[in-house]
């Protein structure tokens, strides 16, 4: 017997599809993480596109939260590495298109109304997102735009020789 005629229903077929995607590049998972990083993580000044990657990176890599935790305790730049996800980028373009976040002048992120709404929806919701708002509540405004730089200054001047 055809398995397919098996599956097929009063014209609807179902065929076998591609594996699913892992909830943490699906795009809706990480433009909510994003519109949270700058909800929890970020003051009114807005949000770097650096500190989102290191925030999204420490949630999603449990060693890498403890590199950034001790950096953040130490304050010693030249052992903390920053890490870039594509899937932060293209998050956030879809997060601009779609009106949550909107680029400033001076290059930074903040939320729009609709992202702002997005966030407090799923901050008051205790049974979603917990690991992510641990984390993000444990590093709160701890991870200053100054720090970032300090580990960007790093970067100019790392493996150059006179």
């Amino acid at each position: 017997m055809d398995k397919r005629a098996d599956l097929t229903k009063d014209g609807i077929v179902f065929d076998a599809k591609p594996d699913a995607i892992p909830f943490n590049y699906r795009i809706s998972y990480k433009i909510s993480l994003l519109c949270m990083i700058i909800k929890v993580c970020c003051g009114r000044r807005g949000c770097s596109l650096i500190k989102m990657h290191i925030l999204a990176t420490a949630i999603s890599d449990l060693e890498y939260k403890c590199k950034l935790e001790k950096y953040l305790n130490t304050h010693i730049a030249s052992e903390f590495v920053v890490r870039f996800e594509p899937a932060v980028n293209r998050a956030l373009e879809y997060a601009l298109v779609d009106g949550f976040i909107v680029q400033q002048a001076n290059g930074t992120y903040k939320l729009t109304d609709k992202g702002k709404e997005l966030t407090r929806k799923i901050l008051d919701d205790e049974t979603i997102f917990i690991h992510e708002k641990s984390v993000l509540e444990g590093i709160h405004n701890d991870l200053t735009e100054e720090k970032i730089r300090a580990i960007s200054e790093r970067w100019k001047y790392q493996d150059v020789k006179n």
